[in-house]
C-alpha cells in the first residue's frame, strides 16, 4: 500500500487569505481557557524545540511536531488575534501506535498483556490459534466456597479432552468427573472433601485416557465420617475410577479418606508415585461381575513407587469380590512403601500391606501372572504381603521390618509374609526378607501351594512350637536355599497335610530344631542345621555279635531311615551280616557268629533319610 506525502511543513493565512508573513504560533496545555505552555519540536525525534510562540517565516509556514493535545493561539506579527482553538487532539503516528501497542501486549499487568484477549469456551477456534490452545489449557482458580463443585465440573466439561490446571482450595460438596482423554492438572491445588457419606471426590465411570497429576486431598473435619474397626475417616475414596482404561493417577498427596484411589473393573491403569497417610484403604484394584459397570477382566493394572502410611486397612491390593467372578492379570505391585505402625487411627494388629485375595467363594484362582516386587514394610498389624488364590505370579525382593499375625483369622490368614490359604499355585517366591515379629508369629506360611518355587528367602522370627517357615496343605513345592530362622522353635515345619516337597540347601542352623516334617514323601537334602545323610565306620569286635550305630541324621520316624553297611574287613568266623532295629537316632548292624578272640570286623555305613 503506498500513500500521499504530507507537507513538510505547516503553512498559515491571514484574514484576507494571505500567508502569514512572521506570523506568531502559540502552543498550550489543553483545556478550557489554559495558557500553560506546551512544547512542540523541529524534528520527530523531539531532540530540537520550538521557540514558544513559533515565528512563522515570510510565506506563513513552520516545521511543527506534536505530542498529545494542546491549545493553540494564532497572531499576526503585530501581536492581533487571528483565532484560538483548544483541546486540540493528534492523533500518534502508525510507528508510535505499532510501539504502544507492542508494549501493552508484553506487559504482564491485568488490565494489559492476557488481560486483553477474550475467550468464549463455546466457540471453535482454529488449530495454531492462541483461542485454540487458550481453550485446551485453561486455568480453574478454587475460591474455598460451596460454589467450587458446579463451577469446576463446568470447567471440566467444557476443557474436554483437553489439560485443566487448578490452582487455590477447591471445596467440593459433590463429586465431579473428568471427560475422557483429560488432564487434570492438581499440583497447586489443596481439594478439600465437603460430600456426603460414602460419596467419592473424583470419580469416573466408564471413562479412557484420564490422568489426574497431584492435589493435596482431605476431607473437611465437618462432614459425617466413617467407621472402621481402626477409627473414624472422611467417607468415600478421593478418587474413582470405575469400568475404565488408561486412566492414571500420579503424585497425589491423599489423607483420612476411608479409600484413597480405587479402580473397580478398570484395565491398564495406575497409580504411581503417590503418598498416602492415615486413610482406611490405600490403592485398590477390584474385579467384580455384579458391580453394574465394566468388565470385570482386569489386567494392565501398575501401583508402583507409592509411600503409604498408617492406613486402617489393605495398603495395596488386588481383589476379587466375595462369592462373585473376576479376574485380575498382567498387573503388578512395584516399589512400594508401607508402614503400619501407630498412626492416628489404630494400633499394630490392624490389616496387610499388601494383598493379593480371589475370595474363596469365588470357585477359582482368578488372580494371576502378577509381579509382587520390590516392596519395602515397616511394623505391619498384619501380614505384609497375603496371596490367596494366586497362580503363576512372583513375589520377589521384598523386605519387611516387623509383622503380626492376625489372629482374628486364623483359620486361614497365618503368617505374614505370604499366605496362600486358598492356593498358590506355580508361583515363585524368591529372595524375600523379612525379620522382627512383633507378635507370636511365622515369618512366613505357605497354605495351599502347589508346584511353587520358594527359594533365597530370609526370615528371622521368635515363635513357639511352630516354624519360622510353615506348610500347610502344600504339595510338589521346590523349597531352597532359604533361611530360617527362630529362636524359639523350628526353621521350617511342614504340617501333616504338606506332602511331597523337596528341600534343599535351605539354612535352619539358627534355630532350636531345624525342621519339623509331620507329612509324607517329603524329600530333604543338604540342609544345613539339619542332617538328613551320614557315613562313617562301626566295628564288631571279638565275642560281640551287634554294635549301636548313633546315625547322627534328623529324621521324622524310623521307618523312612534308610542304611547301607558294607564289611571293609574279614568277618572271621561270620559268614553273614544284617542291619536293623532302626530308630530316629541310631541303628544296628549284627552278625551271625562273633568274630572271635582279638578280631574286629569293620564296616562301612551311609544313612539317609527316605522320602517315604
Amino acid at each position: 500500500m503506498a500513500f500521499i506525502l504530507a507537507n513538510g511543513k505547516q503553512q498559515y493565512f491571514d484574514d484576507t487569505g494571505n500567508p502569514l508573513s512572521g506570523g506568531k504560533l502559540w502552543t498550550m496545555q489543553p483545556g478550557a481557557g489554559v495558557t500553560t505552555p506546551k512544547a512542540t519540536w523541529i524534528d520527530a525525534g523531539e531532540t530540537a524545540l520550538n521557540t514558544n510562540p513559533i515565528i512563522l517565516n515570510a510565506r506563513g509556514e513552520a516545521q511543527v511536531f506534536w505530542s498529545g493535545g494542546y491549545n493553540v493561539r494564532l497572531e499576526s506579527a503585530t501581536g492581533g488575534l487571528i483565532y484560538t482553538v483548544e483541546n486540540i487532539n493528534i492523533e500518534p503516528s502508525a510507528e508510535t501506535l505499532d510501539a504502544e501497542l507492542r508494549a501493552d501486549l508484553a506487559s504482564t499487568t491485568s488490565s494489559k498483556g492476557a488481560g486483553l484477549i477474550g475467550l468464549d469456551y463455546a466457540a471453535t477456534y482454529a488449530a495454531q490459534t492462541a483461542g485454540f490452545y487458550l481453550k485446551a489449557d485453561e486455568i480453574f482458580v478454587g475460591t474455598n466456597t460451596s460454589a467450587d463443585s458446579a463451577a469446576l465440573q463446568t470447567a471440566l466439561t467444557r476443557n474436554a479432552g483437553g489439560s485443566l490446571a487448578v490452582v487455590g482450595t477447591v471445596l467440593l460438596t459433590a463429586e465431579v468427573s473428568p471427560a475422557d482423554n483429560t488432564v487434570l492438572d492438581l499440583r497447586k491445588a489443596r481439594i478439600i472433601d465437603k460430600n456426603a457419606i460414602n460419596g467419592y471426590t473424583i470419580r469416573a465411570i466408564g471413562k479412557t485416557g484420564i490422568t489426574i497429576i497431584g492435589g493435596r486431598f482431605s476431607p473437611d473435619p465437618s462432614i459425617v465420617t466413617a467407621v472402621h474397626p481402626t477409627g473414624t475417616y472422611g467417607s468415600g475414596s478421593a478418587i474413582q475410577f470405575d469400568g475404565c482404561t488408561n486412566c492414571h493417577v500420579t503424585q497425589a498427596n491423599i489423607s483420612n479418606f476411608y479409600g484413597a484411589v480405587n479402580l473397580y473393573n478398570s484395565s491398564n491403569c495406575s497409580a504411581r508415585g503417590n503418598y498416602l497417610t492415615d486413610n482406611a484403604g490405600g490403592i485398590q484394584a477390584l474385579a467384580d461381575n455384579t458391580l453394574g459397570f465394566g468388565s470385570s477382566t482386569v489386567k494392565g493394572i501398575d501401583f508402583s513407587h507409592n509411600i503409604i502410611l498408617h492406613s486402617g486397612d489393605d495398603g495395596l491390593s488386588f481383589l476379587i469380590g466375595a462369592g462373585h467372578t473376576g479376574t485380575i492379570s498382567g498387573s503388578r505391585i512395584a516399589f512400594n512403601h508401607v508402614t503400619k505402625d501407630v498412626g492416628i487411627h489404630g494400633t499394630v494388629g490392624q490389616a496387610r500391606g499388601i494383598a493379593l485375595v480371589s475370595e474363596p467363594t469365588s470357585g477359582a484362582n482368578n488372580v494371576y501372572g502378577v509381579e509382587i516386587i520390590g516392596n519395602t514394610g515397616y511394623y505391619m498389624g498384619s501380614e505384609f504381603i497375603r496371596a490367596t488364590g494366586v497362580i503363576r505370579s512372583t513375589i520377589a525382593h521384598n523386605f519387611v521390618d516387623g509383622f503380626a499375625a492376625n489372629g482374628a483369622v486364623a483359620a486361614y490368614t497365618f503368617g505374614d509374609l505370604t499366605t496362600g490359604a486358598y492356593g498358590v499355585q506355580d508361583c515363585v517366591l524368591e529372595d524375600n526378607r523379612a525379620i522382627n515379629n512383633l507378635t507370636n508369629s511365622q515369618a512366613v506360611v505357605i497354605d495351599g501351594a502347589l508346584r511353587c518355587k520358594i527359594t533365597n528367602n530370609f526370615a528371622k522370627t521368635t515363635i513357639a512350637g511352630d516354624g519360622a517357615m510353615r506348610l500347610d496343605n502344600s504339595t510338589f513345592n521346590v523349597i531352597r536355599d532359604n533361611t530360617m530362622h527362630n529362636a524359639s522353635a523350628f526353621g521350617i515345619k511342614l504340617a501333616a497335610t504338606s506332602t511331597d516337597n523337596d528341600l534343599y540347601a535351605n539354612d535352619v542352623s539358627v534355630a532350636v530344631a531345624g525342621i519339623s516334617d509331620l507329612g509324607a514323601r517329603n524329600y530333604k537334602e543338604n540342609n544345613i542345621g539339619w542332617a538328613t545323610a551320614n557315613v562313617g565306620q562301626a566295628g564288631i569286635a571279638g565275642a560281640s555279635t551287634s554294635v549301636v550305630v548313633n546315625h547322627g541324621i534328623n529324621v521324622v520316624s524310623s521307618g523312612r531311615l534308610r542304611v547301607r553297611a558294607t564289611p571293609i574287613s574279614p568277618l572271621y568266623a561270620g559268614t553273614e551280616f544284617y542291619v536293623g532295629m532302626f530308630t530316629t537316632t541310631q541303628f544296628t548292624i549284627t552278625m551271625d557268629i562273633a568274630p572271635g578272640g582279638a578280631n574286629t570286623s569293620f564296616f562301612q555305613w551311609d544313612v539317609y533319610e527316605s522320602r517315604a
